[in-house]
Parts: C-alpha cells; sequence; structure tokens
C-alpha cells in the first residue's frame, strides 16, 4: 500500500478488532479540534473533531464525517466533576457512560465506565511513575506525560500512554493484556480522546470544569 492511500484507508468492519490504537491531533483551520485514531497498519478507524463552544466530542468512521460512529453527550452526574453519555451513530441510543472524579489534593483524576444499566464495568486511572534515581533527586514527574491503565472488570487489560513519533506526540492505547477481547474498544477510545483533549486544555491554562 502507498504511504498516500495509507493516510486515507478505512479499518473497515474490523476497526474494533485491534490491540493497539494511535490517537493523534491534527491542524484544523477552524478554532476546534480535530483528533484522528488509527491502527498499527495506519488505517483510519475514526476522526474526531471538536469546538471550543461545543463540549460534545463527536466520532467519525471517515475523513468526510458522513457515517457517525458514536458521540459523547455531556450529562450531568451528582459528585462527578464531568460525565457524558456515549451514544450509538446508528440506533441514537446510549449505550454507556463515562464519568470524571478529580481528586484535587492529590492533583490525579479517575475515569469511571457505566454501561446502560449504571453498572460499573471499568476505569481508568493514573498509573504510579516508574522509580529511578532521577525522580529521587529530582521533581521531575509533573514535567512527565502521564500514562493511564484501563481496568475491566476485576483485571487491568490495557495502558494508554504517551508515545513521541515523527511529527508530534500520539496516545497509544495498548490492550494487549486484554486476552478475551472484553473491552469495548469504542469506550476506550473515548476516554483516550477526552484525555488527551483536556491535557491539552489544561496546559494551555482554559477551564475544564463542568456543573454538577
Amino acid at each position: 500500500m502507498s504511504a498516500a492511500r495509507s493516510q486515507t484507508a478505512s479499518a473497515g468492519p474490523h476497526r474494533w478488532s485491534y490491540r493497539v490504537y494511535l490517537v493523534s491531533e491534527r491542524a484544523t483551520r477552524s478554532l476546534g479540534r480535530r483528533f484522528e485514531v488509527r491502527s498499527p497498519k495506519n488505517e483510519l478507524v475514526a476522526t474526531c473533531k471538536t469546538k471550543r463552544s461545543d463540549p460534545h466530542l463527536v466520532f467519525f468512521a471517515d475523513d468526510g464525517e458522513k457515517q457517525e460512529l458514536f458521540r459523547l453527550d455531556p450529562t450531568t452526574v451528582r459528585l462527578f466533576d464531568r460525565a457524558y453519555d456515549v451514544i450509538d451513530g446508528l440506533s441514537g441510543r446510549p449505550f454507556a457512560q463515562i464519568r470524571k472524579k478529580m481528586y484535587k489534593p492529590l492533583d490525579k483524576t479517575e475515569w469511571f465506565l457505566y454501561n446502560v444499566d449504571n453498572e460499573l464495568i471499568g476505569m481508568v486511572t493514573e498509573t504510579a511513575p516508574q522509580s529511578g534515581f532521577l525522580r529521587r533527586i529530582l521533581p521531575v514527574d509533573r514535567f512527565l506525560p502521564k500514562a493511564w491503565a484501563l481496568h475491566w472488570g476485576q483485571s487491568i487489560c490495557g495502558i494508554i500512554q504517551p508515545r513521541l513519533g515523527v511529527v508530534g506526540e500520539k496516545l497509544e492505547i495498548n490492550l494487549s493484556l486484554d486476552k478475551k477481547q472484553e473491552v469495548d474498544r469504542r469506550l476506550a477510545i473515548a476516554v483516550a480522546v477526552a484525555l488527551r483533549a483536556e491535557g491539552r486544555q489544561h496546559q494551555n491554562g482554559e477551564s475544564t470544569k463542568s456543573t454538577t
């Protein structure tokens, strides 16, 4: 496959079967932001565009944004700092909910994944930094990109972590620990994009606090 073709080739019906996904942010002429999710073979799995004035996250299967896969609609859940209903693009029905909780004294956040019956099915937590000599003598952790562990049921089934590429930084969603392929790839991708979007907002000094 040529380089030009690989940039536009779609992952097709197998988009939810990969163990590794790469999330990157692309330049856009609008005031919003555009994220691309690709397979290890560089096939396009999904695109997501956001607007500064619109908190919704909509995921499409194609560059032309003609086929909606799913979207995140903001909602309010008591005791959580942010929450999204996850809506299927074909049926228009919710199939999950994502909730964020922030622990300000520790400067840490956790994301909780619920099914439509309001049952907790997974969560995403910040991983502890690896020990090292430099970390013991200098407070470098706050300058390092965070990695996240994806819990599904009683097990850790994936890791979401930054990877330096040829052009900029990417987020790698590695689900190699999900031996039975139980993790809903849509939810893993949705959380990763939300993490990426909010992380950049914090770097830019923009407020991400929601009404609860």
